[in-house]
């Protein structure tokens, strides 16, 4: 089967892979971290993402076909042991994130039948993992039609629940950086999908046009319906009532749009099966890429059935743990956004190396500067990923990595 992807089929996975999930949960979490400055702190992290979309088109023209991947622009300016890092931080990010927002989207069901908090998040994964099996191809097509409905709903939700001009003063700024800080690593959860595109880089069918297309429009959609759920969300809901895992049902309930509970689970479930679906499909090549390089055992390098049970089997478990310890979620939205901007500033330092324009190079320094700063918010998260990259440095350090 002709797995190359369109611009057509692209972008719809690009929309899945940057909103999915995240939509669910950041518009309440981060107001809830945030206050008033929440809107400042999404504006921080756009901003802070954009440079890097024309950083990252610079870096894959020097890349070789055969590695155009976020690993191989990190590889470009650190080195192969930072490069290939990325693996093992990837892995080690995916298989708490998605479970955790499987997990969300059966507190969004659980009014509609009995244990669908319990069920809800192993038939999402089950699904997932099934839609890659029989190709990715299929998932994308799959991923249109549900990023088309994702996109539809948010917006009439954003419309619906639009409040007088007076009641958004609730936003009204107080420039607490360190609320803006912890907020916007939060928010980078809703942006982190552009990473995950370019372990999928090799299957576009004009991979050096379109996945940059791809990029820009999925960050500029998504932008705009986070912002606009951030903030309708604010007007309506009082702080000290905020729900942050079910946000968007308490924002319909609070905009009188009660009768709605039913669609906006139906779209809990949209928005987590194509983040679900986008997300295994680049993970599973990351498997593939670590057993070739001896992160993983070799048994996975080019066994796509063996690194999609694999991932499988990740998942499970990380659902059954977030099921068994739900107190934990907050901590575990962190540390996933915490190593997300981490392989981004890795990918920024890159740059930093590699590129010949001073311009450029400055342009680079300080949102590598900017980023440090953000993450310093984590604190003590932060040794999760550094961890990961310990371990990572080491092994490819004893073993030969191909070139």
């Amino acid at each position: 089967m002709d797995k190359k992807l369109s611009l057509f089929h692209a972008i719809p996975l690009g929309i899945g892979s940057i909103m999915g999930s995240g939509i669910l949960f950041l518009p309440s979490l981060t107001y809830k971290v945030s206050g008033p400055d929440v809107l400042l702190a999404w504006l921080l992290i756009i901003f802070l993402c954009l440079p890097g979309i024309w950083f990252f088109k610079e870096m894959i023209t020097c890349l070789k076909p055969d590695n155009t991947s976020l690993s191989g622009m990190i590889e470009l300016g650190l080195g192969k042991e930072v490069g290939k890092s990325v693996h093992l931080i990837m892995l080690g990010t995916v298989i708490f994130g998605m479970p955790s927002a499987a997990i969300i989207a059966g507190k969004y069901c659980s009014g509609i039948f009995y244990q669908a908090e319990l069920i809800i998040p192993y038939a999402l994964i089950t699904f997932a993992l099934v839609i890659n099996y029989f190709g990715l191809k299929g998932s994308s097509i799959m991923s249109f039609l549900i990023s088309f409905l994702i996109v539809v709903i948010s917006i009439y939700l954003i419309v619906s629940t639009k409040q007088p001009l007076s009641s958004y003063k609730v936003l009204k700024p107080e420039y607490n950086l360190s609320n803006i800080y912890s907020g916007a690593v939060l928010s980078f959860w809703a942006f982190a999908g552009f990473e995950n595109l370019t372990f999928l880089y090799h299957r576009f069918q004009n991979p050096r046009r379109d996945l940059l297309i791809t990029i820009i429009v999925s960050i500029a959609v998504c932008a705009i319906l986070y912002l606009g759920l951030a903030a309708n969300y604010a007007s309506l809901v009082p702080y000290f009532e905020i729900k942050q895992t079910t946000g968007l049902l308490q924002m319909a309930e609070y905009g009188g749009l009660g009768s709605l509970t039913s669609i906006i689970s139906f779209f809990a479930i949209l928005a987590v099966t194509i983040n679900l679906v986008s997300w295994s499909g680049g993970v599973v090549q990351l498997i593939m890429q670590a057993g070739k390089i001896g992160l993983l055992p070799r048994a996975f390098d080019g066994n796509e059935r063996k690194s999609l049970i694999l991932l499988g089997t990740l998942f499970y478990f990380s659902v059954t743990f977030g099921l068994l310890s739900p107190e934990t979620f907050q901590r575990i939205v962190t540390i996933v956004s915490t190593n997300f901007l981490v392989l981004y500033l890795l990918a920024i330092m890159s740059f930093v190396f590699v590129s010949k324009d001073w311009f450029k190079r400055s342009l680079a320094i300080v949102i590598a500067l900017a980023l440090l700063v953000t993450l310093s918010s984590s604190s003590v998260l932060l040794l999760y990923p550094f961890a990961l990259f310990l371990i990572s440095y080491f092994r490819t350090r004893n073993h030969a990595i191909p070139s």
